[in-house]
């Protein structure tokens, strides 16, 4: 096999430190038939592990990768992702489809996954919102509430997610986490946080009702949705449902 040419890449791209070995190593596991890497950038907006857009000379593909600088302990898997990801194609819920896992930090300085790139403008502002008329707004949320249906109505050991979380003790497992978290992060006292912490750990149910997952939703249309990004998934909460929004 030919070795993948790379041209149009920004020197430095922050994130992606070898474009060369990137295309290397896409070639090799499954996006060979996709060609030369043409372009690569960073898809603005995310709140937690890093998104590109990766365009070759056949097609385009999302990477995902952790942020930079220091992870902290359980933060940013990218495997959880891809296996929730992977399990999901080909259910009704709608999901891109996955191509590759890699573990190797070496290829570009953390692991990553790819996956099929879907079309879509993102809705992340109230002037986002505005660019849409009310029956499109009204079709949009339906459809989110749509996949959110389906999302539960995946049966997790039917699609090779048994074990994958669990559901009891969640929001206290949760808030533990975050003080940890809290606790290796902070860079200054605020007060109140100790009395927060003491106030939720004294409300948080003991256990929860059925199997559901927290995701991150982006509807790639107004009449069809993709589910794209899962850095929270587990099995948890109802009330655990966090979505943004991605339509034309």
């Amino acid at each position: 096999m030919a070795t993948p040419a790379v041209t149009g890449l920004p020197a430095g791209l922050p994130g992606i430190g070898n474009p060369a070995r990137l295309a290397g190593w896409i070639a090799g596991h499954g996006g060979g038939h996709l060609g030369d890497l043409l372009a690569a950038r960073l898809i603005p907006g995310g709140r937690s592990n890093l998104t590109y857009r990766l365009d070759l000379a056949a097609g385009s593909l999302v990477l995902r990768r952790p942020p930079l600088g220091h992870a902290l302990p359980t933060a940013h898997d990218m495997s959880r992702e891809y296996r929730v990801l992977s399990a999901l194609n080909g259910t009704a819920v709608p999901v891109p489809a996955p191509l590759a896992h890699c573990a190797d930090a070496d290829i570009i300085g953390a692991p990553f996954f790819l996956m099929q790139y879907v079309e879509g403008a993102a809705l992340r502002t109230r002037r986002d919102g505005a660019q849409l008329t009310a029956g499109q707004a009204g079709q949009l949320s339906a459809e989110l509430a749509a996949m959110l249906a389906r999302i539960h109505d995946v049966d997790p050991a039917a699609v090779g997610l048994a074990g994958f979380g669990r559901p009891d003790g969640y929001l206290g497992r949760q808030l533990a986490r975050w003080q940890r978290q809290w606790e290796l992060s902070a860079t200054r006292d605020l007060p109140g946080y100790e009395a927060l912490a003491e106030r939720l750990a004294a409300g948080l149910p003991t256990s929860t009702e059925g199997t559901r997952r927290a995701t991150r939703t982006s509807p790639a249309g107004m009449s069809r949705a993709s589910a794209t990004t899962w850095p929270s998934a587990a099995s948890s909460w109802p009330s655990h449902w966090r979505a943004s929004t991605r339509g034309t």
